[in-house]
């Protein structure tokens, strides 16, 4: 019954707000227009320096966590509550998206079509 919704979903493209997140590889996205924003509506539970770059790590209000990396400018700050299409950050040309819920990483698609 899922297999319309795999291949729709095959490109992988995030569709949010004015802007949207095309896969290049693994974990990594392309972004549009270097800006990074918010998925769903949410909470800014992590936000610090990893590496060479920062983190973001919004908890969204249906219980799923999403952890935005590689972000070199932030515009949040733990606590923060944000909106779906906020502007989190800037990035060069990618930025890496997570999916985990429970502790437990899941993929692209459960994470779209993830109902808590």
């Amino acid at each position: 019954e899922w297999i319309f919704l795999e291949k729709w979903l095959s490109g992988q493209i995030l569709q949010v707000s004015a802007n949207s997140y095309q896969l290049i590889e693994n974990q990594m996205y392309e972004v549009a227009d270097h800006e990074v924003v918010a998925i769903d509506d949410g909470v800014v539970i992590y936000c610090a320096q990893q590496n060479d770059s920062m983190m973001v790590m919004v908890r969204q209000d249906n219980g799923l966590i999403v952890t935005y990396g590689q972000l070199n400018e932030v515009f949040c700050s733990e606590d923060d509550r944000v909106v779906a299409g906020a502007v989190l950050a800037k990035v060069h040309n990618q930025v890496y998206l997570d999916f985990s819920w429970q502790g437990e990483s899941i993929s692209y698609e459960e994470a779209i079509a993830f109902e808590n």
